[in-house]
């Protein structure tokens, strides 16, 4: 059972993401069965109308054994929306073995209300909205200033044709939005087709609490799957819930660099001589290790 309750209580301030299974692998489970039952077979291949629920269990097995390249074969494609371009990069064009074609930024402007808000308040929400509009309000006035340039530079080449027609003005915007996408946010709202492997949806959603930007990838990653499931139920046996953050190598990291940092700054700073410093040090060296374990 997916346990995504939590995501679903905590919410952007934006609008949600938006995400829809438009295409599927058929028999996708049994055919994960059918090519691992077809490695071990002598006689010959293995069709998907041969598996039977008795064979479930072998796919479980084969799973925690590793063997995960019977998994590889079945695709999903989604469709994705209101989903932001941190998340894209940071997230999903992280992991091996995905198609992605998604709206571009050259040639397509950006709108001002198309932006991934996260669940702040007060003041710290004031703060992200106006940023975001600086750098919107940066972006307009870029692709401004820019566009006499590229006009200018287009007539050197073609001094006979008009830049304010209809056609060829548009084709001269495009240009100046593929340079002044350089300061857009990283919040900015994208839509996309996303296609990955059964196993990719699968490490994604275990992977899914890490870092960058964990709120939007349990949100998005947690209706992959259910789409998935409702799809095909089955692949539930096989689904591992989400690592906790402080379980990831990122967070262990980050833990070893702020007690480093936090040490070196207790023996540089402390008043009170070096038994307070072994004292707090000892101290901060149990909390470490209580976390990392």
């Amino acid at each position: 059972m997916i346990k995504s309750a939590k995501a679903r209580l905590e919410t952007f301030v934006s609008a949600a993401p938006k995400v829809k299974l438009e295409k599927a692998f058929t028999n996708s489970f049994h055919n994960a069965i059918a090519t691992a039952r077809t490695c071990y077979s002598g006689k010959g291949i293995v069709a998907d109308e041969d598996i039977t629920p008795q064979n479930y269990p072998l796919v479980k097995s084969i799973y925690q054994a590793g063997h995960h390249t019977v998994l590889a074969h079945a695709h999903f494609q989604f469709s994705l929306s209101n989903i932001s371009r941190q998340f894209i990069w940071s997230f999903l064009h992280s992991h091996p073995h995905y198609n992605s074609e998604q709206v571009s930024q050259r040639y397509v402007g950006v709108k001002a209300d198309a932006m991934a808000i996260p669940p702040l308040k007060g003041e710290a929400l004031n703060i992200y909205c106006h940023t975001t509009q600086q750098q919107m309000e940066a972006y307009n006035k870029l692709t401004a200033e820019l566009f006499p340039i590229v006009a200018s530079e287009y007539l050197k080449l073609f001094p006979h044709h008009d830049v304010n027609g209809k056609q060829i003005k548009a084709k001269l915007l495009k240009r100046a939005l593929e340079i002044a996408r350089y300061v857009l946010p990283i919040a900015t709202f994208a839509y996309m087709y996303h296609t990955i492997s059964g196993i990719t949806l699968l490490r994604y959603y275990r992977l899914c609490q890490q870092y960058d930007a964990p709120l939007e990838q349990r949100l998005v990653v947690s209706r992959m799957v259910e789409e998935l499931l409702r799809y095909e139920p089955l692949y539930e046996m096989i689904l591992e819930q989400p690592l906790d953050l402080a379980l990831t190598p990122e967070a262990a990291f980050f833990a070893t660099i702020f007690f480093k940092v936090s040490l070196i700054r207790l023996i540089l700073l402390s008043p009170r001589g070096w038994p307070e410093i072994s004292r707090q040090s000892s101290s901060m060296t149990h909390c470490f290790l209580k976390n990392a374990n």
